[in-house]
């Protein structure tokens, strides 16, 4: 049981620890956070309730009883300081989270890839079946705003951390490994560089599982190679292997829905339609215009078109087309709709040059691959205005979906519309004096 204590947060803007903070809010306790940058989600903490001081200041601690601190906060941070001197209760953000699945069944995703995606399916599956799960992870989506909430049920849904062996320290249920990939092998972290301490440390975490069963993808080389070492009871996944426990056979892909079989143990039991995202009437309306598409190109064209703009507030859009054509080469593309995906990167860089401060000589468009999506970030948005104006400014949308009225298309809801439709993300962050920067994060195809 978590006291309702008065708890701070340093650096609540981070993923991982908004979501904590909602886990608070939601328990009753008395919640306030510090960061330097502002973003939606931090407006949506204050209004439940939440106290958010923009920057850091040793004052900002000293009328809670606890501290939580994220592995971005470095040592000499001013509140860390603080709170050691004063003996209050300090934790890691992994450690107090750990407090939240005491006394509940751990249902752990870990894996390299595709934690986020896979731990808020199962959760959306566990609330959509009454069993009223507590959930944990760094992403969001409609059901659950801050990748948070805590449920009636016995289950805890919960997306674990491998880079730092934090996901060692739960109590785990059932473990569930969606990949395992050369990541996170600094050689100053716990695996020193090598690849093998990384899987000794998956290895590890499956062994901790008390129902004595483990889920393991079989479409992951590194994942099956384990498969002869595991103690526990694997029950295996697959698309690419029919003798996984549970077998995935697609039909066919349709604009972005894909169809197909499910087997259990080469029996078949069901048909699955998945469609990611949401709006199956709209998606089903526009099902001709997704096609598979160069971000880059589109970047490209909307960074040419706007160039003469730019020049005549006496700003040089920043944009490294070459790096992008050598990415392309190596990298997926994005399946979407080019119309809408452009009208977004217009509307926002458009809104960077109207906007910008007076004085300012550049903006900065960088568009980079990342595993398995596409970062676009437009960079010194604002300068001379306030985060909260930033979001004001850009909210300027009608009361209209864009779906039903297709020439209302200004403002930053209508971004994230088109964002969410893509399945992609959306955030933006401002930092005082330092304007604000936007993030496009769109999955390749």
């Amino acid at each position: 049981m978590i006291e309702k204590n008065r708890v701070h947060l340093i650096g609540i803007g981070g993923v991982g620890m908004l979501s904590l903070a909602n886990l608070l809010v939601e328990n009753g306790c008395k919640v306030s956070g510090s960061d330097i940058i502002y973003n939606e989600k931090i407006n949506k903490l204050e209004q439940k309730g939440v106290k958010i001081f923009l920057n850091h200041n040793h004052k900002n601690i000293l009328d809670s009883d606890v501290i939580i601190y994220s592995s971005a906060i470095k040592p000499d941070n001013i509140e860390l300081v603080e709170a050691k001197k004063l003996n209050k209760q300090i934790y890691h953000r992994v450690d107090f989270v750990k407090k939240f699945t005491e006394n509940k069944k751990v249902i752990a995703v870990a894996g390299s890839h595709g934690k986020t995606t896979t731990t808020a399916m199962i959760s959306y599956l566990f609330k959509e079946i009454g069993l009223s799960p507590s959930v944990y992870f760094g992403g969001e989506n409609d059901d659950f705003y801050f990748g948070s909430s805590i449920g009636t049920g016995e289950y805890f849904i919960l997306e674990t951390d491998e880079h730092d062996e934090s996901f060692l320290i739960f109590d785990v249920y059932l473990p569930i490994i969606t990949n395992i990939d050369r990541d996170h092998l600094n050689i100053d972290g716990p695996f020193k560089g090598d690849f093998n301490l990384l899987k000794e440390s998956f290895l590890k975490f499956i062994e901790k599982s008390k129902s004595k069963k483990v889920i393991l993808s079989y479409d992951c080389p590194n994942s099956f190679e384990l498969k002869d070492r595991i103690t526990k009871e694997i029950l295996s996944y697959s698309i690419e292997n029919g003798e996984a426990t549970i077998f995935g056979k697609i039909k066919e892909k349709v604009g972005l829905k894909t169809i197909g079989e499910i087997f259990y143990k080469h029996k078949k039991i069901g048909n699955l339609e998945l469609s990611i995202p949401g709006d199956k009437n709209f998606l089903n309306s526009r099902e001709g215009s997704f096609e598979i598409i160069n971000i880059g190109d589109l970047v490209k064209d909307v960074v040419f078109d706007l160039i003469s703009v730019a020049k005549k507030k006496n700003l040089d859009i920043n944009f490294d087309s070459e790096k992008v054509n050598n990415s392309q080469t190596q990298s997926g593309k994005v399946i979407g709709d080019p119309w809408l995906l452009s009208l977004s990167i217009f509307n926002l860089l458009s809104n960077a040059i109207r906007y910008s401060k007076p004085d300012s000589k550049s903006i900065q468009v960088d568009l980079t691959y990342q595993v398995d999506s596409w970062i676009l970030r437009i960079q010194d948005f604002g300068i001379g205005i306030s985060p909260l104006d930033v979001e004001k400014i850009l909210s300027d949308t009608p009361d209209r979906s864009p779906a039903q009225d297709t020439q209302a298309v200004h403002g930053l809801d209508f971004v994230k519309y088109v964002v969410k439709l893509h399945r992609g993300r959306f955030n933006l962050e401002s930092k005082l004096g330092k304007g604000s920067t936007f993030t496009l994060d769109i999955p390749y195809y």
